[in-house]
């Protein structure tokens, strides 16, 4: 049987000219050109920025976009748009801020972000708004870098309300100090009833060591 295989692997070599080794080389030599784009793809990819847009609630029920950094590198925000049907149905001191935002060169750092509220809440928006979502369009370029990033962001309140829980820190502490108060309450009220105890026992002692000693 292994007579048989060699001459085989002798029939193929003799026919093409080209061995088993030449294969075995070629496969090495294919798998270290993957390697190598691989590595260049993951250098490209943490070495370009990353900008993402979310809609969040803040103090309980606040709508507001957040603009966070989420890239290993500094980033600057060029340009951002807001679908102008749903700013016009937000409170009209708001709608300025949004209609024209300023913004040419916001520079945001690896974690870092930035809060624009519209001043509205999730319910309102739902139960009072026509247009119940909202385009964003942004535009952002690596710090010192001219490739601009072109990215959009569809918030549809309809969709997101299903999944928006969201508790801010100042409930979390909110609701910590509830329950530590509770909780010292309960203590408190524990002392205190022994406190009386220990003092009805002591007048129930007092008591009857003065009768004792009137007898």
């Amino acid at each position: 049987m292994i007579c048989g295989y060699k001459e085989i692997v002798d029939a193929i070599n003799k026919t093409n000219g080209f061995s088993i080794g030449d294969l075995i080389n070629s496969l090495l030599l294919m798998c270290s050109i993957i390697t190598i784009i691989f590595l260049l793809i993951d250098k490209y990819s943490k070495g370009r920025p990353y900008l993402q847009v979310s809609i969040e609630m803040i103090r309980s029920s606040l709508a507001c976009v957040v603009i966070r950094n989420v890239g290993e590198v500094s980033l600057s925000l060029k340009k951002i748009t807001f679908d102008k049907k749903f700013i016009e149905q937000l409170p009209e001191d708001t709608q300025k801020h949004f209609k024209d935002t300023k913004i040419n060169n916001l520079l945001l750092h690896p974690g870092s972000k930035w809060v624009m509220c519209f001043d509205t809440s999730i319910n309102d928006i739902l139960n009072n708004y026509d247009k119940k979502a909202v385009l964003i369009k942004y535009d952002y370029t690596k710090l010192n870098r001219k490739k601009v990033y072109r990215e959009e962001y569809l918030a549809d309140f309809e969709q997101i309300s299903h999944f928006l829980v969201y508790i801010s820190e100042i409930d979390e502490l909110s609701n910590e100090v509830k329950k530590s108060t509770n909780e010292l309450s309960k203590k408190l009220t524990k002392i205190e009833n022994e406190v009386i105890s220990f003092r009805n026992l002591n007048e129930d002692y007092f008591r009857n060591t003065v009768i004792q000693k009137k007898k």
